[in-house]
Order: structure tokens, then C-alpha cells, then sequence
């Protein structure tokens, strides 16, 4: 009996443990399309990954607001990683992970995007 119970416990905290777990955080502001000129929206900007050396993580910008993470990479992928974004099968994958998309604006000369992790 103490053997079903100790494999029971943790059964139930799995079952519970993670109540909320689909649950989304609000993000910091709203979407509001982007009507300036600060920013280029006809490509991709990309900059060191802060994690590890020689990987770049990609974003590309959207006049109705709206940030999209290319994730992270080795840099010299990235001639690859370009033919990649243009298939149905990334443009699929990325629909399917919120953690991939959030907001941006640019007020002033101060810039913010916020997205779900």
C-alpha cells in the first residue's frame, strides 16, 4: 500500500501542478500598427544572441504592430535560415507558438516590443 501511495503523490502533482500552465500573461501594451519611419519593415533585423557566442536571433517588424522572433541560430546559417523562412513549413510552425510572436511601438526615440516567452 505505502508503494501506491508514493507512486500516487506524485501522479497528483503532475495533475496539479500546473494548473494555469495554458494560462497567458497580458503583455505590456496593446498593438497598435506602426505608422512611423524609424524602422525599416521590408526585411529582418537580427543582433548577437545574449546566450551564446557566434548566434544571432532574428525579428522581423509588422506595420500592424506585431513582432515576430525567427528564433536563434548559428550566424553562419544564416544564408540557410533566409530559404528556410520562405517555406509553408515554417510559416506554419510559427502560427502554432505563441512564443514566437508579440508587440512593438515606437514612441519618440524610445523603442519597446514585448512578446510571450
Amino acid at each position: 500500500m505505502k508503494l501506491l501511495r508514493y507512486l500516487c503523490i506524485p501522479f497528483l502533482f503532475l495533475l496539479t501542478g500546473c494548473a494555469g500552465c495554458g494560462d497567458d500573461d497580458a503583455l505590456a501594451f496593446a498593438r497598435t500598427p506602426y505608422t512611423g519611419n524609424q524602422l525599416r519593415i521590408d526585411g529582418y533585423y537580427y543582433d548577437e544572441y545574449s546566450h551564446v557566442q557566434n548566434y544571432l536571433e532574428v525579428y522581423f517588424f509588422y506595420t500592424n504592430g506585431i513582432i515576430l522572433s525567427a528564433g536563434a541560430f548559428e550566424a553562419d546559417k544564416l544564408p540557410e535560415q533566409e530559404k528556410y523562412w520562405q517555406t509553408s513549413q515554417w510559416q506554419e510552425t510559427v502560427k502554432k507558438f505563441k512564443s514566437h510572436w508579440g508587440v512593438f511601438k515606437i514612441e519618440g526615440d524610445i523603442f519597446q516590443f514585448d512578446r510571450w516567452h
